[in-house]
C-alpha cells in the first residue's frame, strides 16, 4: 500500500520537495509499522476466546516494547502528517536543526 498526497494538496507538494524519500510514503511506512506492532501486541496478550473465556498472557518486558514500538512509529506520523512541523520535517535538516538547538552540556 502507498498513500499519495493529493495532486495540489500540501503533502503532495512535501513530497515533490523531498523525491525519492516521499513524506507520504514515510508516514503510510509509520503506520504501517505500528499497526503490526499493535498486532503482534495482541497476539501475545489474548488468546483465541474459547468458550466464554480467553486467556490472558502477561510478559514482564516484551510486551511494552511492542506498545512503545506502536506509540512511537504512530506520533511518527502524526508528526510527519501535521500541518505546521510539516514543513520542517521535509526541510531535510532535522537533525541539524535539532542538534544546534539542544543546550550544551557543562
Amino acid at each position: 500500500m502507498v498513500m499519495r498526497g493529493q495532486p495540489g494538496s500540501a503533502l503532495a507538494g512535501d513530497d515533490a520537495k523531498t523525491d525519492p524519500y516521499q513524506i507520504s510514503h514515510s508516514a503510510c511506512t509509520a503506520l504501517s509499522v505500528a499497526v503490526d506492532h499493535l498486532h503482534c501486541f495482541r497476539s501475545t496478550f489474548a488468546g483465541d476466546p474459547q468458550g466464554n473465556s480467553v486467556s490472558i498472557t502477561l510478559h514482564t518486558h516484551g510486551q511494552y516494547s511492542l506498545l512503545r514500538g506502536a506509540f512511537e512509529n504512530s506520533a511518527r506520523a502524526v508528526w510527519m502528517l501535521g500541518p505546521t512541523l510539516r514543513r520542517y520535517a521535509s526541510s531535510g535538516d532535522c537533525a541539524h536543526r535539532s542538534a544546534s538547538t539542544r543546550s550544551p552540556t557543562a
